[in-house]
């Protein structure tokens, strides 16, 4: 309770962004936690562009906590650069590349957020000198990162690769 709190008073975009970051993060995490805080910071009315196909979560969450959502997951990059100016938030996964040429025109923008890992597909220098936050869901791989290193562990102590090569080589 006093960390949100503090959020609202201290700084309202700091809120936005805290909420934006449990959003992404409920994509990897169904958490009732998470769920209670989302409810207690999405008190905001901003209109978000959803650039990409997201998990449906995501939109259901949004609307229900106030946010006026687009969904164009075949936005072109030209589509993008017409209606980024209308939208404080702008949500992207890997298949749309935020330009500079963009963020120059998005005049109410104050949250980019990648639904993701990686930030390559967005020009952060172009964003920083706007003033416009840019945010990743850095919780988002964990699961799959875990399920990955397990398997290859699995991998190694059971020999997969050196049987894989035998057999490809006929010796087997």
């Amino acid at each position: 309770h006093t960390i949100g709190m503090i959020c609202i008073k201290s700084n309202p975009n700091s809120m936005s962004i805290l909420c934006i970051q449990i959003i992404l993060g409920i994509l990897a995490s169904q958490n009732d936690y998470i769920k209670w805080i989302l409810a207690f910071c999405m008190s905001m009315n901003q209109s978000v562009l959803i650039c990409d196909q997201v998990n449906p979560i995501l939109n259901e969450i949004l609307e229900k906590n106030g946010l006026q959502i687009t969904y164009e997951p075949e936005i072109t990059p030209e589509q993008i650069e017409e209606k980024i100016g209308n939208f404080e938030v702008v949500i992207v996964r890997s298949r749309t590349k935020i330009t500079k040429n963009m963020i120059a025109k998005a005049e109410k923008c104050k949250i980019i957020a990648r639904v993701g890992v990686g930030l390559d597909n967005i020009d952060q220098v172009a964003a920083k000198e706007k003033n416009i936050r840019v945010i990743n869901a850095v919780e988002g791989a964990m699961n799959a990162v875990g399920e990955l290193v397990i398997g290859l562990m699995l991998s190694l102590a059971r020999e997969i690769p050196r049987a894989d090569r035998e057999v490809r080589n006929g010796n087997w």
